[in-house]
């Protein structure tokens, strides 16, 4: 994982966001929302949670930014998808995937 992995982030269940893209599209008006779930998670208990409810038997380990994406980018290679992009990690790093309000 990126750095320590103590980033915070809000996941929103996919139904919910399908529900408020509806809503939206009924109207008008342009709007600006924040999409996000009702609770915060740091990054690396995500991870952590996700491997449990999967029953993955993987390693988390902590890396230097660069190093990640480096990985990421052979993994990517192996899975032909990608795993994490530098606008991801930098987004993890500043705060934005949380709401201010």
């Amino acid at each position: 994982m990126p750095g320590r992995g103590n980033y915070a982030l809000q996941p929103l269940f996919v139904k919910d966001f399908a529900e408020l893209a509806v809503e939206v599209a009924k109207g008008e008006e342009t709007l600006e929302l924040d999409a996000v779930g009702p609770e915060v998670y740091r990054y690396e208990h995500l991870l952590r949670a996700i491997r449990a409810s999967t029953g993955a038997k993987c390693l988390l380990l902590q890396a230097p930014k660069w190093l990640a994406y480096a990985a990421s980018k052979v993994l990517s290679l192996l899975t032909k998808d990608i795993v994490i992009t530098k606008d991801e990690i930098e987004g993890l790093s500043r705060g934005l995937l949380t709401s201010k309000s």
